[in-house]
């Protein structure tokens, strides 16, 4: 049940980018938002953390593999308030054939040693802009709900 990290580089963050701002903008859609107000928001917070189609300064995305090299999802942290250098989970996400083994939960507490690591004063994976967390089976649309960046 014990998980790692590798950072997420090249065609695997790409997808992952696009996937993630598409899933973005339903949620906000979903949460009654206009679709341009969805666009307007999702723009605004990818170019915010994402250069060129990569994290920015003080964002960290990462692959989460088992013990047996297997890839079964996807963590995504970050600074939120540099004054304070408070940090989030924004994301993080359990292949749907892989939830229910625990590996959510690892990858959380490996999101928060890995934001003390590198510095963080703080880390919240409660907030309603942090986590978007279906390793426990919770729904795509009311756990992108949550989130607002």
């Amino acid at each position: 049940m014990s998980v790692s990290l590798s950072p997420m580089e090249g065609s695997r963050l790409i997808e992952w980018l696009s996937r993630s701002r598409t899933e973005y903008i339903r949620s906000r859609h979903d949460a009654g938002e206009t679709l341009e107000q969805a666009e307007a928001n999702a723009e605004k917070s990818f170019t915010t953390y994402f250069t060129e189609g990569r994290p920015a300064a003080g964002q960290h995305v990462y692959t989460v593999h088992t013990d047996d090299g297997r890839d079964v999802g996807e963590l995504w942290i970050g600074v939120v308030d540099e004054p304070s250098n408070a940090w989030w989970v924004f994301d993080v996400e359990i292949a749907e054939a892989e939830r229910g083994n625990g590996y959510g939960r690892a990858a959380m507490l490996l999101a928060e040693e890995e934001s003390a690591r590198l510095g963080a004063a703080s880390s919240d994976s409660t907030s309603s802009a942090s986590t978007r967390s279906r390793a426990d089976s919770t729904s795509r649309s009311a756990t992108r709900r949550r989130r607002s960046r």
